[in-house]
């Protein structure tokens, strides 16, 4: 009899388990979509102007507005990356893979929260420079499902100053899927 029970409560467990694994990924299904990115990226310490010294940086991104979104209407995208690679504004600027890495957080209208690792890559579009933006969704809305944006290059006009900040868009939508 004893044996029973424990085999029943056993095979009750794993049906709970199996319904709160089968609950998340069906949270995570679907993702969103973002028309729309808006904000500032701050560089720390400040990428040289061209040809001079090459440092490792750290890019903040704080309160980036997310419009027109699918399923969560809108929300604001934290972020702080580091660099693994030293540069200057010319190598960030001319395409330069940095390697930056680091964490990412969206705050949702309804309340919720995304956070994701993230990495920031150079790469073109339509012929200009660019950088993509991606990583996997670790904890909270969409967990399991991956963040892709492509931004501007944060070009600041030919290099003539130090890059401290610039403004970021996107080229094409935030997606999470």
């Amino acid at each position: 009899m004893r044996r029973k029970t424990v085999s029943i409560l056993l095979a009750t467990i794993l049906v709970v388990a199996a319904g709160a694994v089968s609950a998340t990924s069906a949270a995570a299904v679907g993702g969103t979509t973002c028309g729309s990115v808006r904000g500032v990226a701050k560089f720390n310490p400040g990428l040289p102007k061209k040809g001079g010294p090459k440092v490792k940086t750290t890019i903040t991104i704080d309160g980036a507005r997310l419009g027109t979104c699918k399923t969560v209407t809108s929300g604001t995208l934290d972020a702080t990356l580091k660099a693994g690679v030293a540069g200057n504004c010319q190598t960030f600027s001319s395409g330069a893979d940095l390697k930056f890495s680091g964490t990412a957080t969206i705050t949702w209208k309804n309340g919720e929260k995304s956070k994701i690792a993230v990495t920031l890559l150079p790469t073109t579009y339509y012929g200009r420079r660019a950088r993509l933006l991606k990583g996997p969704v670790t904890a909270g809305k969409f967990l399991g499902l991956r963040l892709t944006s492509l931004l501007t290059s944060f070009n600041n006009g030919g290099c003539l100053r130090p890059l401290t900040s610039a403004n970021i868009a996107d080229y094409r939508a935030l997606t999470i899927h």
